[in-house]
């Protein structure tokens, strides 16, 4: 009996890993074996030709501060293919380490002298992790493939941490190494990363100050760590205008000629694509997003995929009294820190690690589930620590927590599995938001249900009679039920709402194409080719319309035709319409 506890111990690493994978692939059972791409995953992933390449130069070019996590999606599809269980699972074994680091970083703190944890802690790295796996808000990061930004992030920044305490620790060049390549590899998966420094120096100040070491000494170590903050804004400064779907981060505006030329492109990155808000609005926003991030992770309910939260444009008293609650939130951390040093540290990781998603840099989405995966660790390290207080009486409790995360995670996954569950409960809980609306009427397409579709897609435009993508998703509708005349109507409409979307105008030529009409096929293809030169789909349609009337002999068309790409400086086409009706 004690030459098994022995072994156990000896080996306690390897199991607390194997019982995380097993535990993990249980709560996510459900969502691994879906066979859909949700939300971004459809333009970042899915429909994204980049990745079937393993070209490190375009795969640069089109993620680029995200360049690592864009790599593994051309990874994983040169292993696996194009099915959303190869990816999703990468994405679960991902969170499965992230839960292992916390395990090791949580044993680390927590063996700290001056920590000064109760009998009873060996326990809370394990139970740590099992909160950090298990608990619902994570859900969102891990189902949704594209937000292996986050997971990778996470996974780099951690590991970072923890080998910059273990060199702080034993003084051994390898982990200041191994923690220097992480923290440049983090550098490279998202922008909350840029924090990374920052959090280092945070854990040298709470953690390694009893060391008997000057402060120069200790400031020279952060160093190299600290120049890497301008990775990210000199790599954003590069933005190209291939960056596609959520990897299209820095807001940029090309400066064109009078002969639509491309002469100068301004890059801004202190705001993110798409954005429709002022920064004061976004502040004033995220007081409120931020306690509502506190309420998800001490009672996760009421989830969503896509929120509909409110704006503040101005103080009003619900965004004061949220100012006010932070305000004093984070001046306890502050204060508490010589007799609950740990607490404050929690404290301090959790607004450090939302620091830059949630202040003055304006993003298209408000608040996103995902953004709190990080930040959570220091809500973990919290309860963990805590339940040491109890001694023997934390197992309880702590099981108790467990069951009751493992059960919330369950109930969530069982609704992350089916894409139109996924969406219809979105709509019940943003009834007054287009996009919902639209996602739902997509998964009903994809089942070929046109009759639930329909009557989503008029309440959509009727919800916001601006945006393209509704009147998009109608004509795709009608061109199913093979009603060309609706669908040319709504095809029209969101190519003229939209009109540097290549898809939309691509659309427009194929209806007027399967019409005959194919001097305005050839217009809005030409269109599609103006804005995206490098689209396949829309060159191929080109060549089988210069055939249609090839086959035809209308040489005096054609001409016209050749005569209207050559304008819109399409040479190659020209002369290859010239050299078939020779």
């Amino acid at each position: 009996m004690i030459c098994n506890f022995s072994f156990i111990q000896k080996n306690i690493n390897a199991f607390v890993l194997a019982g995380l994978v097993v535990w993990c692939i249980v709560l996510y059972s459900l969502p691994l074996g879906s066979p859909y791409f949700h939300f971004d995953d459809k333009i970042s992933i899915e429909t994204n030709d980049v990745i079937k390449q393993l070209d490190v130069d375009q795969l640069f070019e089109v993620f680029n501060t995200r360049f690592l996590v864009g790599l593994s999606f051309a990874v994983n599809y040169a292993l696996g293919g194009m099915y959303p269980f190869s990816h999703r699972l990468i994405n679960i074994l991902i969170h499965v380490f992230n839960a292992f680091l916390v395990y090791l970083l949580v044993r680390t703190i927590l063996g700290l002298p001056v920590v000064k944890a109760k009998s009873g802690a060996q326990y809370a790295p394990i139970f740590a992790s099992l909160l950090f796996l298990s608990h619902p808000i994570q859900t969102e990061t891990v189902n949704f493939i594209t937000q292996r930004f986050v997971l990778l992030g996470s996974f780099f920044y951690l590991l970072t941490v923890l080998l910059f305490m273990q060199f702080r620790l034993h003084s051994q060049i390898k982990y200041l190494v191994g923690a220097l390549g992480s923290a440049l590899s983090a550098m490279f998966c998202k922008e909350f990363t840029v924090t990374l420094p920052l959090m280092l120096a945070l854990c040298d100040i709470y953690f390694l100050s009893d060391l008997r070491e000057s402060r120069g000494k200790r400031f020279k170590f952060l160093i190299p760590f600290l120049l890497m903050i301008c990775v990210i804004p000199f790599t954003l400064l590069k933005t190209s205008t291939k960056t596609t779907g959520a990897a299209s981060i820095a807001s940029y505006n090309l400066i064109q000629d009078a002969g639509g030329r491309v002469i100068k492109k301004e890059v801004d990155i202190t705001k993110a694509q798409g954005v429709k808000i002022t920064r004061r609005e976004y502040f004033l926003t995220q007081l409120n997003v931020v306690r509502t991030y506190l309420r998800l992770l001490v009672l996760p309910i009421h989830q969503n995929i896509d929120y509909d939260y409110p704006i503040s444009h101005k103080l009003d008293l619900r965004t004061i009294l949220s100012g006010m609650f932070l305000f004093l939130f984070l001046s306890a951390g502050i204060f508490i820190y010589k007799k609950e040093r740990l607490i404050s540290f929690c404290i301090m990781w959790f607004f450090l690690a939302l620091s830059v998603e949630s202040s003055f840099i304006p993003i298209a989405h408000v608040i996103a589930e995902y953004r709190l995966y990080l930040a959570s660790f220091g809500f973990v390290l919290g309860v963990a620590y805590l339940l040491t207080r109890l001694h023997l009486r934390s197992f309880v409790p702590a099981l108790i927590i467990l069951l009751i995360a493992s059960g919330m995670t369950w109930k969530r996954n069982d609704i992350w599995a089916d894409e139109i569950k996924l969406w219809r409960d979105t709509v019940n809980k943003s009834p007054f938001k287009q996009r919902p609306y639209i996602n739902l009427a997509g998964a009903y397409l994809i089942d070929q249900q046109y009759a639930k579709a329909l009557p989503l897609l008029v309440e959509a435009i009727a919800i916001d009679p601006s945006s393209a993508v509704a009147y998009f998703n109608l004509a795709c509708v009608y061109q199913d039920l093979d009603d060309r005349q609706n669908a040319l109507f709504y095809a029209l409409k969101a190519a003229e709402l939209e009109s540097t979307n290549a898809v939309y105008q691509q659309k427009v030529g194929f209806i007027y194409w399967k019409e005959k009409d194919f001097l305005s096929a050839i217009k809005y293809y030409a269109n599609a080719l103006n804005i995206k030169p490098n689209e396949y789909n829309a060159r191929e349609y080109l060549k089988i319309v210069f055939a249609y009337y090839a086959a035809e002999k209308n040489r005096e068309k054609a001409l016209q035709y050749a005569n209207l790409l050559e304008i819109q400086h399409f040479d190659d086409s020209a002369n290859y319409l010239r050299s078939l009706i020779k």
